[in-house]
């Protein structure tokens, strides 16, 4: 190639394209991109790591202690003894009940263990048995006869007839007060019954209390666990972890699981919110179980109290946007 070749060929060259922005729905061009954030100093991310993953295991630490003692105190006072003092009677037996009821014979007291509700009560009111007796002299015609075919010849049938009257106004005297006995020893066992009953609710406000701490802890572990998730994710995985920007996220998400584990006890205990019935062997963890769920989906909960919420005092958007 000659040097006027060259010179020519360096004159046509095509300008340079330049890239045109996007146009936006108006036909404007698109504004350009916001420039990514800067990432934090190695430094600082490795700093903000250990702070975060120290703060979650000192929770870890408190609540795992915390629950395994709640459990222990919740389930001493469901299974607490509650006893009344009675005494059973000659000629009386109680029928076999549950294993949480018994008479001490020795103490002379009914005992029960744990709750007692009211099925619970009439089952043990049906446990009453009296034991059958026959009064003196039950038949007054076998009674009769056997008295006249026994009399000594040297008894006359006046004597005889006068015994036999006798013996029968003995008898009517008899039955009635063997069926007042009765029943009065079933009114007794019943009142027994009763203020065993009274105890074992009153006992029961105990039982509540441990029972909605439990509930604010076990949210509060749920949490955690969602924490140390997202923590092991941002951390590792992404290498996105921001901690200028999201601790309050890491740090207000216990505190939510608590609220949120407590008010889960409390609306279902309340039955505005329905769920699997609670097994009487295992209750307690039952609570823990739903708590630890409501803490561990904080946004579901959430959700489903504004849906809840709104069954019950009805949808202020809807009301609006008709007025």
């Amino acid at each position: 190639m000659s040097d006027t070749e060259a010179t020519d060929t360096a004159t046509h060259q095509p300008p340079e394209v330049q890239p045109v922005p996007d146009a936006g729905a108006n036909g404007q061009p698109a504004p350009p991109a916001p420039p990514a954030p800067p990432a934090p100093p190695l430094e600082h991310m490795t700093r903000d790591k250990v702070l975060l993953a120290v703060y979650l295991l000192l929770w870890v630490a408190l609540l795992l202690p915390s629950i395994w003692k709640m459990i222990d105190w919740l389930n001493a006072s469901q299974l607490a003894e509650v006893s009344v003092g009675w005494e059973m009677p000659p000629g009386m037996t109680l029928n076999p009940g549950p294993a949480a009821f018994r008479y001490d014979a020795t103490q002379k007291k009914l005992v029960h263990y744990g709750v007692i509700t009211a099925e619970r009560k009439l089952e043990l009111r049906a446990l009453f048995a009296p034991a059958p007796q026959q009064p003196a002299n039950a038949n007054p015609a076998t009674d009769a006869a056997s008295t006249t075919s026994d009399a000594t010849p040297s008894e006359s049938p006046a004597q005889t007839a006068s015994g036999s009257s006798t013996e029968t106004a003995a008898t009517t005297e008899t039955v009635p007060a063997v069926v007042a006995r009765m029943e009065s020893l079933r009114k007794s066992y019943s009142e027994a019954i009763d203020n065993l009953a009274y105890l074992a609710t009153v006992r029961q406000g105990e039982v509540i209390s441990f029972l909605l701490l439990l509930g604010g802890f076990g949210g509060a572990l749920g949490a955690i666990l969602r924490s140390l998730v997202d923590f092991v994710g941002n951390a590792s995985y992404k290498g996105t972890l921001d901690l200028s920007r999201w601790w309050p996220l890491y740090f207000t998400r216990p505190l939510v699981g608590a609220i949120l584990g407590f008010i889960i006890v409390v609306l279902f205990k309340a039955q505005l919110l329905t769920g699997g019935n609670p097994q009487p062997g295992s209750d307690s963890f039952w609570w823990l179980g739903v708590a630890v769920l409501g803490g561990f989906s904080t946004v579901d909960v959430t959700l489903r109290l504004r849906m809840a919420a709104k069954a019950l005092f009805g949808d202020a958007s809807k009301k609006e946007s008709e007025n």
